[in-house]
């Protein structure tokens, strides 16, 4: 469970510990501290949070390509696997058959495969968000082409993890903060 516009008691970080090294999944983090410590969560029934960013389409590559390597992490981490965590598992089995393809001599095929599945989860992604007639699929290329190129760089964010795991794991001397007005400003914008 993510902490997407999460309020938390102040005993939470005090018993849970909040580790204010984390750059991405803080949140996430901090609910599976929750969790060991045997402390719960709950929803608010009926409770609407608008959550408005105003991200260029550069910046929004880049935070997805950086969210990635923590999703990474978090999978290693936690050992729990979640439906992005099979798409990119996906993306990762195209690019090692596309870059077995280059390696024998089919550029083409090496260069397709891994974005033929990019775009096919794009495809799918824009689907599963918008209603997509099939008479709308001309109107609606520009979205799945916005779509492919986060995609993207979301799933090289994700190679990029899974390359440098080692040095994203929490180290065993990670200082565990007791949560202050100064991490809470620095969780949200840092």
């Amino acid at each position: 469970m993510t902490g997407n516009n999460g309020l938390y008691r102040h005993e939470v970080f005090r018993l849970g510990g909040f580790d204010a090294e984390l750059r991405e999944g803080e949140d996430v983090a901090l609910n599976h501290a929750m969790k060991q410590k045997g402390l719960s969560a709950a929803t608010i029934p009926g409770l609407l949070v608008r959550h408005q960013e105003n991200k260029s389409f550069r910046t929004s590559m880049r935070w997805l390509f950086e969210s990635a390597a923590g999703a990474t992490r978090q999978l290693i981490t936690y050992r729990e696997i979640r439906q992005p965590d099979l798409a990119a598992g996906a993306f990762v089995v195209a690019a090692a058959l596309g870059v077995l393809a280059a390696v024998r001599g089919h550029r083409l095929t090496g260069a397709a495969l891994p974005a033929g599945f990019v775009l096919a989860a794009s495809v799918q992604h824009v689907r599963s968000r918008f209603e997509t007639p099939l008479a709308d699929w001309p109107r609606l290329a520009p979205a799945v082409a916005a779509d492919s190129a986060l995609l993207a760089a979301y799933f090289l964010g994700r190679l990029a993890g899974l390359a440098g795991w080692r040095r994203r794991l929490p180290s065993p001397r990670a200082k565990i903060y007791p949560m202050t007005r100064t991490n809470i400003r620095c969780a949200s914008r840092c």
